[in-house]
Order: structure tokens, then C-alpha cells, then sequence
């Protein structure tokens, strides 16, 4: 997927849109991402709230019953599109840069939470967690890059050095989360 974070973001609210819209039977794709989202949102409610069963045949429950696991999967779709709607990432240019990360990253696990299934009364929750701080090796960029002549060749392999660093980190904390579990 390229594009901005925000082009990304909306990418895959629309993909979760469709699929929700799908599950519905929800022809209509018209309209904004809020739009789509309310109209997914009610269908979904609809079925779910719909609990009298009572008058219903044994083939009517049946099909009763699959319809609301595919509202609640529905459901928990839209749920993660409304709460990616709300994330841009130029809100981390403000002030207090510390605490809006850490809002952003909440944000995310609570996406992550309702892709998985989870509501909001189970969201994340730091509190009992571990948190580990990892710096890799530093970048020392005129002595490894003040060779090159051209800007665009030395941004290059800066930017190449800063993946390579963070892939790097990123294995060496998989393998520390893994042993401490």
C-alpha cells in the first residue's frame, strides 16, 4: 500500500466498509466514509437489538442467528473504521508531542482491539505491562555518509542505514518480548 498515512488510513477504512456493506447486504456505497459508516452502523444495530426470537420458525432462528454473527463481525468493523477516522498523524506535530503519541498509540491498539473482536469495555490497558526501551547502535552520519557528494545519494543511504537500524531493533526486541513470556 503507498500513499500518505492519511491515503493508507482511508484505504483501509474503505476496505472494512465494503466488507461490512457486504456482510449487510448494503448495495448502496455512495456518500463519505461517515456516511457509509453510519448507514453499516444502523443496519448492524438493527439486527443485533433484534432479540425476540419468539415468533420465529426453527429455519427462521437459523438464519436469524447467522445473520447477527455477520452483523457483529459488521459491527466490529465499523467500530475500528470509526476509531481510524479520528487518527491523523499531524496531530503529533503539536505540543506536547509525548503525550499525543501515546494517545495516537492507544488509538491504535484500540483499532487493533476491534479487528480482534474486542469492545470497548476491553480495550488495552497499560497498567501491569512491561515496557522496554531499545536504542540500536548510533547513526554517525559524517563519518559513515560524508563521503558522498550528492545530497540525494547520502539522504539515500542515511534512510537505508535508519531501516536496516530499525529492523535490527525491532528483531532484537521480538526476540526479548518472546523470551519474557
Amino acid at each position: 500500500m503507498k500513499g500518505s498515512f492519511i491515503q493508507q488510513r482511508d484505504s483501509v477504512c474503505k476496505a472494512l466498509l465494503h466488507y461490512s456493506e457486504s456482510l449487510g447486504g448494503l448495495e448502496d456505497s455512495s456518500g463519505s466514509i461517515i456516511d457509509r459508516l453510519f448507514r453499516v452502523r444502523y443496519k448492524a444495530v438493527g439486527i443485533l437489538n433484534d432479540t425476540d426470537r419468539s415468533s420465529l420458525s426453527e429455519e427462521e432462528r437459523r438464519r436469524h442467528d447467522e445473520e447477527v454473527k455477520k452483523q457483529k463481525i459488521s459491527h466490529h468493523a465499523s467500530q475500528a473504521v470509526d476509531v481510524l477516522e479520528y487518527i491523523d498523524l499531524n496531530y503529533l506535530k503539536g505540543r506536547h508531542t509525548v503525550q499525543r503519541s501515546i494517545e495516537v498509540m492507544l488509538s491504535l491498539l484500540d483499532v487493533l482491539n476491534r479487528l480482534q473482536g474486542g469492545m470497548i469495555n476491553s480495550r488495552f490497558s497499560p497498567k501491569g505491562k512491561k515496557a522496554f526501551i531499545l536504542g540500536g547502535a548510533p547513526i554517525e552520519v559524517r563519518k559513515n555518509f560524508g563521503h558522498l557528494a550528492g545530497r540525494k545519494e547520502r539522504l539515500k543511504a542515511i534512510s537505508q542505514a535508519l531501516e536496516d537500524g530499525l529492523q535490527t531493533v525491532s528483531l532484537d526486541l521480538e526476540e526479548i518480548m518472546f523470551q519474557s513470556t
